[in-house]
């Protein structure tokens, strides 16, 4: 390489793979799948929400000073989040259509995880959800 060239590539020490991008796409669609158990049971409210009056009007005064545009994308969707919250939580839809998605990759995730039958209905799967993706007890 001569000195009027200059190298566009970057190299990372631990590179993302396709399966970890799997991985982190399954992880949330977990996440978002318990989640919305949390909050349409009303067993008490999610540990980000417990005052969500109080989360609304922090997230807004940062969103008057922040600068980084992915932190302002980010305090935007929570913002949204927790005026959905506030809202009464989720539709029958956009429930039924995470517990669809939590159905296609339930069983991948526990095979991956090693998560038993057990573990997931002490945190408040339904048997049914369960039995839909795959996972039996053992």
């Amino acid at each position: 390489m001569n000195t009027t060239e200059v190298s566009t590539k970057r190299t990372r020490k631990n590179p993302v793979t396709l399966s970890g991008i799997s991985a982190m796409a399954e992880w949330k669609i977990v996440k978002d799948y318990l989640d919305s158990l949390n909050g349409t049971r009303k067993q008490g409210s999610l540990k980000e929400f417990r005052k969500p009056q109080e989360q609304l009007a922090r997230v807004e005064a940062e969103l008057e000073t922040v600068t980084d545009p992915v932190r302002r994308l980010d305090l935007v969707q929570r913002r949204m989040d927790i005026k959905h919250w506030i809202d009464g939580g989720a539709s029958e839809d956009h429930l039924q259509e995470l517990e669809d998605r939590f159905v296609d990759i339930a069983s991948s995730y526990s095979y991956r995880k090693r998560i038993s039958y057990a573990a997931w209905r002490e945190i408040g799967v339904p048997a049914r959800v369960l039995k839909a993706a795959g996972i039996g007890i053992k």
